[in-house]
C-alpha cells in the first residue's frame, strides 16, 4: 500500500538537542593526532621494513 507523503516540512532544531555541545573536544583532538601518528607510522613500515 502506497500512502500520500505528508506536507509537514522540515522540523526545527532544538534548543539542547543532540550536537548543540563543541565542536571537537580536547579527547577527540587526541584520537585524532593518535589515529594519524599511527597510520602514518602503518604505512612506513610497509614502505620500508627494513628500518623497522
Amino acid at each position: 500500500m502506497v500512502s500520500v507523503a505528508d506536507d509537514r516540512g522540515v522540523r526545527g532544531s532544538r534548543p539542547g538537542g543532540a550536537g548543540g555541545g563543541a565542536a571537537v573536544s580536547a579527547e577527540n583532538l587526541v584520537g585524532l593526532v593518535l589515529a594519524v601518528v599511527l597510520t602514518a607510522f602503518l604505512i612506513a613500515a610497509l614502505l620500508f621494513p627494513e628500518r623497522f
